[in-house]
């Protein structure tokens, strides 16, 4: 595929072999004429652009939305040419970088969006350019699906903020007294084991045992919900983490306690925003941020670990067995998929509580299939499964599976004696001295730096989602409801 920059009448044009991205006569009418044509909403947030070639669409939609985010995505590497910037969308008239993507800016899609957009689908509109469908296949169209993929979670993500985020906030709050005994990490070496709770976690189990037995075991990081399979079994987690900010995820942790004859031995890897039961208090904590300015400026000279919000404990799981460790990461019970009426690896806690609620009128396999089917037809698993075969992509000789429920794209774990990795050491969990660990003040924290000119807009937009989705910064009153909501918080 040969491309080319050909002057034309009023501009530029692109050829992509014989084919035409623009118009050779006019391409800024052309462009005009393609944006009226639209018929766009004053209401989106984003347009993105799929391979819009050359920027005259996107001048027409900064010129006519000026509060509205123009993001232009390249399925070619043509447009990562410095000389065509700022042609192309990668940079802005004052000469600052563009809302820009091509396959060679070393940023994954993903991630790059996951960046620049942070709102519902109902306030962002993809617009094609029609030409480079045809110029460009399937390249176009990997990139078109791609990008639906990413706006499907990111859209889930916010759907989450909007319903989650006041009681992300009193969680915060309610958690920070509890953080008694922070701990900071020293990374290791060695391999890793996650544990998620899908069913296959049971199979995976006599294969983790025979691991542990080696010298030294690899440490083993387990979301909450798969704690009772673990102890169930006689292996203790190292780690267990928990980022859930529902009430519901109390029962885990509650599972987790009950069930430890060591007396919770472990690290607890907890989210600001988690849902945290008073005995974390006595628990070794390892603080998560999302790197949000509010829940950094509430952690104040606490230590923390920054990892991204992912909507899912198992996806922060993996985050954060790749920071401990160097070595390789081996996963077990990543299933997201069911076995018939089985969500989850037994014992699980809201199993135990369903069953022990049972009557005749309610029986737990009708009670088991009714979740079933609501987990199944939420569609969550499908968009984390996404999510995850394009995240592991970016680690093709570093992470393996001891089994799991469905194709993600991960290598199986090339057996036992090849497991034995007896060269790297085991991260190490640093105690924080007292001094380090005093409680913030809270909600005034966060008063007084609404009124800080460096920090007030970014504070106010954050704390604007939580508090009053839907509510935009620049509309009249929102400061005052804002702290409003903030003082009914205390």
């Amino acid at each position: 595929m040969i491309e080319r920059l050909v002057p034309a009448k009023n501009g530029y044009t692109v050829y992509v072999g014989d084919t035409a991205l623009h118009s050779r006569y006019n391409p800024r009418l052309e462009a005009e004429k393609y944006a009226a044509s639209l018929e766009l909403e004053k209401s989106c947030r984003y347009f993105i652009l799929m391979e819009p070639g050359l920027d005259y669409l996107g001048s027409v939609l900064r010129r006519r939305f000026p509060r509205a985010a123009v993001i232009t995505l390249h399925c070619s590497a043509f447009f990562a040419d410095k000389k065509l910037r700022p042609l192309c969308g990668g940079e802005a008239e004052d000469g600052s970088p563009g809302l820009s993507w091509n396959p060679l800016c070393g940023e994954g899609l993903e991630s790059f969006l996951e960046r620049t957009v942070a709102a519902d689908a109902r306030t962002i509109r993809l617009v094609e350019w029609r030409p480079s469908v045809h110029a460009y296949g399937k390249a176009y169209l990997d990139l078109a699906g791609r990008t639906v993929e990413c706006i499907r979670r990111i859209n889930a993500g916010s759907v989450t903020v909007r319903n989650f985020g006041r009681r992300w906030l009193k969680n915060a709050l309610r958690n920070l007294p509890l953080f008694l005994y922070p701990v900071k990490v020293r990374r290791g070496t060695g391999a890793v084991v996650v544990c998620a709770a899908g069913p296959s976690l049971e199979e995976s189990l006599d294969l983790i045992i025979r691991w542990r037995a080696s010298s030294p075991p690899p440490p083993v990081i387990a979301v909450s919900s798969a704690v009772p399979a673990l102890l169930h079994r006689g292996i203790a987690p190292d780690l267990v983490i928990a980022t859930d900010g529902g009430g519901w995820a109390l029962f885990h942790l509650y599972g987790s306690f009950r069930s430890d004859k060591n007396g919770a031995q472990f690290v607890l890897t907890a989210g600001l925003t988690a849902a945290l039961p008073s005995q974390t208090e006595r628990l070794r904590v390892l603080i998560l941020s999302d790197g949000t300015l509010w829940q950094e400026l509430l952690l104040g000279s606490h230590p923390f670990l920054r990892l991204p919000q992912r909507g899912t404990v198992s996806a922060s799981a993996l985050d954060l067995a790749l920071f401990l460790s160097t070595g390789n990461v081996y996963l077990a019970g990543l299933d997201l998929t069911h076995r018939d009426l089985r969500t989850h690896a037994r014992p699980y806690t809201f199993e135990t509580a369903m069953d022990r609620s049972s009557c005749r009128f309610k029986p737990f396999h009708s009670r088991a299939f009714e979740r079933e089917g609501i987990i199944r037809s939420s569609g969550s698993q499908d968009i984390y499964a996404a999510w995850f075969r394009t995240y592991l992509d970016s680690f093709p000789k570093r992470i393996f599976t001891l089994g799991g429920g469905r194709d993600l794209g991960i290598p199986p774990c090339p057996g036992v004696p090849a497991m034995a990795e007896t060269g790297g050491k085991p991260p190490v969990f640093l105690p924080v001295p007292a001094a380090g660990t005093e409680p913030r003040r809270g909600v005034p924290v966060l008063l007084e730096a609404l009124d800080n000119p460096r920090l007030g807009a970014r504070l106010s937009k954050e704390l604007g989602e939580l508090l009053i989705p839907g509510v935009p910064p620049e509309s009249g009153g929102f400061s005052g409801a804002l702290r409003n909501e903030l003082l009914d918080l205390r």
